[in-house]
């Protein structure tokens, strides 16, 4: 059981993390005091802080249509109290993967090699 509700999770971040935000929240609605308008204007609706990153927030947030959406935010694209609240420092941060860069494959490991007692 814990299984699948790792794998839902891991496919609700695989689906939101190639959705484009432009279409997954909207701009028409002032923002509040529990919203996150980002540096590029995108503006978040009751956004909540689900992880912190290296390079990132992951945040879960209300959409237009009462649904609810998942997204990666870089911290250069946070307001400034944002990003000295979780010390973000652009010298100092690894820069994020391109979200349109091909997937890595990584060969799997080779089989165990079965070990015989010598003299047996």
């Amino acid at each position: 059981m814990r299984n699948q509700l790792v794998l839902g999770i891991l496919a609700l971040g695989l689906f939101t993390a190639f959705t484009p935000p432009a279409t997954a929240q909207t701009n028409s609605a002032p923002a509040a005091a529990d919203d996150l308008v980002t540096r590029s204007g995108t503006v978040y609706h009751h956004f909540h802080i689900e992880k912190v990153d290296p390079t990132s927030l992951l945040i879960s947030y209300k959409l237009s249509d009462g649904g609810m959406g998942i997204t990666r935010v870089d911290f250069a694209d946070l307001p400034e109290n944002l990003q000295s609240q979780y010390g973000y420092d652009p010298k100092n941060t690894p820069t994020p993967a391109d979200p349109h860069a091909p997937p890595v494959h990584v060969a799997p490991p080779a089989p165990a090699q079965k070990v015989v007692p010598v003299g047996s």
